[in-house]
This record gives structure tokens, C-alpha cells and sequence, in this order.
């Protein structure tokens, strides 16, 4: 990770599977937040990923198509340090309505759900 004037780049991506933290995602939030501080991010660029995490490798895929998943989004999402910074959107497009299709995703998976395991105390 690098720090350019308040701005953090990471160069893997989060992933679904494997270890999460106590807020359910993935410890590089945790490695974030202590290097930066999730106070001092301004914004998140949301694209889904199609390499694995510590490919090194920058590919972007559609929100929920790749390795990080509706579930990852939907934590990144509706995590309370994350869920008011605005989101950029970075996704493919190969066909006439590719982003408004992203961003409907991201709008849906935002959303809590009377569903949704009830957070734990």
C-alpha cells in the first residue's frame, strides 16, 4: 500500500472467501483504516475484480461478476465507516447500459434486507 496526499492505493483486491475481520470484511480494511485512518478516505472506486486477490493484477470486472462478489460489496457497502463516502464507478462497459446496470447493483446491494443476520453486540 501507498499513500499519495490522502489517498490510499492498494494494490490487490478485497475477496469474499478466507479471513474477515470482526465487521466482516476482509483485514486489509483493518490495515487501512491504521495506515490512513477510514476517516481520511474520500472515496472508493467500486469495481469488482477478475483476478484473485495478491494476483497483482488490475482487472476490472462487473459489480458482483468477479472475486469480490455481491457478498463483499454488500459488507463494503453497508459497513457504517464506509457506507457514506461516495463510490466512483469503475467497471467495464461492452454494452449500451453497463454502467447504469453497475450502478443499479450497487444501489440494491446497499440496501439492508429483513433477511440479513441481525449485527452482533
Amino acid at each position: 500500500m501507498t499513500r499519495h496526499g490522502g489517498v490510499l492505493r492498494r494494490h490487490t483486491r478485497k475477496r469474499t472467501g478466507g479471513n474477515r475481520d470482526i465487521d466482516g470484511i476482509h483485514p486489509g480494511r483493518a490495515h487501512v483504516d491504521q495506515v490512513l485512518g477510514l476517516d481520511h478516505v474520500r472515496l472508493i472506486h467500486a469495481n469488482d475484480s477478475q483476478q484473485p486477490l495478491g494476483s497483482r493484477r488490475d482487472r476490472h470486472a462487473n459489480i458482483g461478476e468477479g472475486h469480490i462478489g455481491e457478498a463483499g460489496f454488500r459488507r463494503i457497502l453497508r459497513h457504517p465507516k464506509l457506507r457514506h463516502k461516495p463510490f466512483i464507478l469503475e467497471t467495464p462497459v461492452d454494452e449500451d447500459g453497463d454502467d447504469q446496470r453497475n450502478v443499479d447493483a450497487l444501489k440494491r446491494l446497499s440496501k439492508k434486507s429483513p433477511h440479513d443476520p441481525k449485527p452482533a453486540r
